[in-house]
């Protein structure tokens, strides 16, 4: 409150107090008819105002048992109000209020007056430079505040170990609340909430407490006959036990084995462990009242990620508690680098009269180590999906007791692989998805052969010597469209494929480029293949009939097809369709549309492909291949995945 200096009148006025009340009204009175005469004088520069004198309602004059936050109120004509008051019979006077535009005012907390105490209070009324005052009225406030209309009930007077959130509750009557603290023993106080119209208030997270600090509150209660304060209890915030550290496992760890979970915090705690699923919010408790920093996890689910975390509370309080970081580990047996292991139950050992089996081995170029679970994982998922598609269509299915088929594991450091002038990961084989186009490659300072090495090195029945009868297929963690045959005239190749839309298509697309040795039947619109080039197709085939592009021919003549056997043949529509080999003309298929035509064809290999591939498998079996027999086997359904 600011005290406001008064002239000489004012202060002999003051000190009449109330025995002189009627002779300063009547001296007021006098001044008002000398400004109103001096107003008239000033001519065309007088300034018409509506101040009026303020007329006091409440206190009344001679009020006794006032609260010590009354309601001034008053009636009158201005612009703004100031009320003043003065608790020593007018010697000195202090501003309450300033700049007022309504006809009433409550004290603040702050403000509040002195108990059983003789209070003067006057108002001015000001406008447009014109200041009119009201009477002067006196009151006394009460000898003792009443029973607090507001009861405190929580945090308890003298209550320890409150958060420093709590929920503020209280009970009592009024229009609104207000709720004060002071972390100073009362020296200040801080509104923490006003104009409440429930009775309770939480803080938010920018109000939340001081921890171990002793608070002072008090609510304020506020209605027609003023404010009403309750008592004032003190309370003290919690104090936290140490910090945890967690120890193990390190935050994204595999663990193969039954976690043990351990950590790390000073003095004295009981510890509490909690888990959940990553990518669930529903925390539960495995472990309470732990007095060691360490529990084994019996109950984890095997491949399984998991988030934990540690709380440690105070022995002798349980609502002092501190809480660790979250750290996130996953309960998995994986596969070691190198590890290879069949698919399903083809091992090769059923081919008939004990031959020779033909050898797929699957491996993958941008899958690390938790997508090699034992129990089946990532990579595991993707393989066996696109083989299952494989054995499904003929001719694979009716001859899959022919194939013994691995998968080897091949960890990278990084999931997913490059993109040609995007992102570089560092994977196994530095596989690398092209700028543009399907072609997969290698980037720069890789090696295309590198899994046909690691191949040799972890497969002992795989060796340069037999890998032309060996296909090893890399499945490249990218979800971008793209496989390719890349070949070698020692007989080595390396089949590439990724995991774009409709993969599986592609993974047995390639296959017949490996095991049949089957061209391409799509070509480029306008593209016509050279003589030169023809005449070259030519010779290969001939001198290596069936292993060189079987499925196409280049003579131009169709009763020098392979197929031309399969004319007008029942159960076969074969033609003479030109068009294959990436060329437009120049090139003859025996058929509209294949699995070796792109991935909009039937999910079928022709009949021509399929006694291509036959073929293969019979010879490494060392088995000769009878057309007749073939024929009865053979099933031209085309395949509905």
């Amino acid at each position: 409150m600011a005290t406001v200096s008064f002239t000489a009148i004012d202060v002999m006025r003051f000190s009449l107090r109330r025995n002189l009340k009627n002779t300063i009204k009547i001296i007021g009175l006098a001044c008002l008819v000398f400004m109103a005469a001096c107003s008239k004088d000033g001519g065309e520069d007088s300034v018409e105002v509506s101040v009026t004198t303020p007329e006091l309602l409440t206190p009344a004059d001679d009020a006794n048992d006032v609260l010590t936050m009354p309601a001034f109120t008053w009636e009158g004509e201005g612009e703004t109000f100031s009320l003043y008051i003065s608790s020593d019979n007018g010697a000195t006077w202090t501003t309450l209020a300033d700049n007022l535009t309504e006809t009433s005012y409550t004290p603040t907390q702050e403000q509040a007056l002195l108990l059983n105490t003789l209070y003067l209070w006057q108002v001015s009324a000001s406008e447009s430079g014109v200041t009119k005052n009201s009477a002067i009225y006196s009151f006394r406030t009460v000898a003792s505040e009443p029973p607090a209309p507001v009861k405190l009930t929580y945090p308890a007077d003298n209550a320890r170990y409150v958060p420093v959130a709590p929920t503020f509750r209280w009970e009592g009557e009024g229009e609104t609340f207000s709720l004060y603290i002071s972390s100073d023993n009362g020296a200040t106080w801080t509104a923490l909430a006003d104009d409440l119209t429930e009775t309770s208030y939480t803080p938010t997270n920018e109000q939340a407490l001081l921890m171990n600090t002793l608070y002072l509150w008090q609510v304020s209660a506020s209605g027609e006959e003023g404010n009403q304060n309750s008592a004032v209890y003190s309370f003290r915030t919690v104090a936290l036990p140490s910090p945890v550290t967690l120890s193990s496992p390190a935050d994204g760890a595999v663990v193969g084995d039954v976690p043990v979970l351990t950590w790390e915090s000073e003095g004295t705690a009981s510890y509490s462990v909690r888990v959940r699923h990553v990518g669930t919010g529903t925390w539960t408790t495995i472990a309470q009242g732990l007095t060691e920093p360490e529990y084994t996890f019996a109950g984890a689910e095997m491949s399984t990620a998991y988030e934990w975390q540690v709380l440690a509370a105070d022995p002798a309080n349980a609502s002092l508690w501190n809480q660790s970081p979250v750290r996130k580990f996953t309960y998995m047996q994986t596969r070691a680098d190198g590890e290879y292991y069949l698919y399903k139950d083809f091992d090769g050992t059923k081919v008939p009269g004990g031959g020779t089996p033909y050898i797929i081995v699957v491996t993958g170029d941008g899958f690390i180590n938790t997508d090699y679970d034992k129990a089946g994982g990532f990579f595991d998922e993707k393989v066996d999906f696109a083989l299952d598609r494989m054995f499904n269509v003929e001719p694979f299915r009716s001859y899959k007791d022919y194939f013994r088929v691995y998968k080897l594991t091949a960890i990278s450091n990084m999931s997913g692989i490059s993109k040609a002038g995007g992102r570089i990961s560092d994977t196994k084989f530095n596989l690398q998805m092209p700028a543009s186009g399907n072609v997969i490659g290698v980037s720069e300072g890789g090696n295309i052969k590198a899994s046909l090495d690691f191949t040799y090195e972890n497969i002992p029945e795989v060796n340069p010597s037999n890998i032309k009868d060996v296909m090893v297929m890399v499945l490249a963690n990218s979800t971008e469209h793209g496989g390719v045959n890349w070949f070698w005239d020692n007989g080595e190749a390396v089949v590439i494929t990724s995991m774009g839309v409709s993969y599986d298509r592609t993974f047995v697309h390639e296959s017949g480029h490996r095991i049949g040795y089957l061209a391409d039947e799509y070509y480029t619109a306008g593209r016509t293949m050279s003589e030169e080039e023809r005449q070259d197709n030519i010779a290969k085939q001939q001198a290596n009939l069936w292993e060189v592009y079987p499925n196409v021919d280049f003579t131009g003549d169709r009763s020098k097809a392979l197929w031309s056997k399969y004319y007008g043949m029942e159960g076969y529509d074969i033609d003479y369709v030109e068009g294959g080999e990436y060329c437009e003309f120049g090139v003859w298929r025996s058929t509209e549309g294949s699995l070796m035509s792109g991935v909009t064809s039937p999910f079928w290999f022709n009949v021509v492909s399929r006694e291509a591939i036959v073929r293969h498998i019979m010879k490494l079996a060392g088995q000769e291949f009878v057309w007749e027999d073939f024929l009865a086997k053979d099933d031209d359904t085309k395949y509905v995945p």
